[in-house]
């Protein structure tokens, strides 16, 4: 019976002592985990100020210590939370590094060179563009310089570190499906809510960006890039998506309009002239000197 007993206690003892190892190898888990994520999101905020170049200077000038951390700090919350969601959807946590990284470098990138052909970043807006961006590139002379090298670097090194600290940390211990997918859910109501209180309440644009000063201006959308950042930036500009319907608009009052005035065919013909003429019509927000077309006469300057 003694002989039992202590075995009994060696075995519970034993069992103890795994069950303690094995609670210690999943909190080095969890901490590698996150510190694995808690990398990334920084060193992709230095890849985009380096992609604003000029402009993040001029941010830097605009704001105080406080706004500025404050401003990365959401920036960097963000940026964590987007990486955590798509490293529950990927089998390889490695990818959502890949994916968000990349997305934000070409984001960056094309907002600079936005900048540089229209004196404006791109808006949320300007994706329903998408489709004609064949036809836009072939007008437009991208300038290779310093900043998109550095930041192109920059993103080369960060995709190199994080694949070896992949492997380094070897990161392979599995969730099982139910952490999977409330951890995967918590991060996408998460990054949810980013969207939501940074684009869509006005009482938070009211009492939280005003005072940090996180500007929201559709007049100058060139000084809210600066001041805010380029993720801040496209996040507070989500409710340009969101456009009113003008008071009195639909298709009665349209109709209503066109019926006032008489097109039928005798009365629109006396209107018609038999010289025909081209007719060019140009809408530009833009200034520039219409006179410097080639190939192309004037008959007032």
């Amino acid at each position: 019976m003694i002989f039992k007993y202590k075995q009994k206690n060696i075995e519970n003892d034993t069992l103890k002592e795994n069950e303690i190892k094995a609670i210690d190898e999943k909190i080095k888990w969890y901490n590698r985990e996150w510190l694995y994520f808690s990398l990334s999101p920084l060193l992709t905020i230095i890849m985009l100020n380096i992609i604003m170049g000029a402009d993040f200077i001029k941010g830097l000038a605009e704001n105080n210590f406080f706004t500025f951390i404050a401003k990365t700090v959401i920036t960097y919350a963000f940026i964590l939370s987007l990486e955590y969601f798509l490293s529950k959807i990927f089998t390889k946590k490695i990818i959502a590094v890949y994916v968000v990284n990349i997305f934000l470098f070409i984001l960056g990138t094309a907002t600079t060179i936005c900048i540089s052909m229209t004196g404006d970043p791109i808006m949320p807006s300007d994706f329903f563009m998408v489709n004609k961006v064949g036809r836009i590139v072939g007008f437009i002379k991208i300038k290779i310089g310093v900043d998109m090298i550095s930041s192109f670097l920059l993103l080369a090194l960060i995709l190199f570190a994080y694949t070896f600290l992949n492997k380094k940390f070897v990161i392979k211990q599995k969730q099982n499906i139910k952490q999977k997918v409330f951890f995967g859910i918590l991060s996408l109501i998460i990054i949810s809510l980013f969207i939501y209180l940074l684009g869509f309440n006005s009482y938070v644009a009211k009492n939280v960006l005003k005072p940090l000063k996180i500007t929201v201006s559709r007049d100058t959308p060139k000084k809210d890039y600066e001041n805010n950042g380029m993720v801040l930036f496209f996040l507070t500009h989500l409710s340009d998506l969101r456009i009113a319907v003008p008071e009195g608009y639909s298709s009665h009052s349209i109709n209503s309009i066109l019926n006032k005035y008489d097109l039928s065919n005798d009365k629109f013909n006396e209107y018609v002239t038999k010289e025909n003429v081209n007719i060019i019509a140009i809408q530009s927000e833009t200034f520039w000197d219409v006179t410097r077309l080639p190939d192309t006469k004037y008959t007032v300057d």
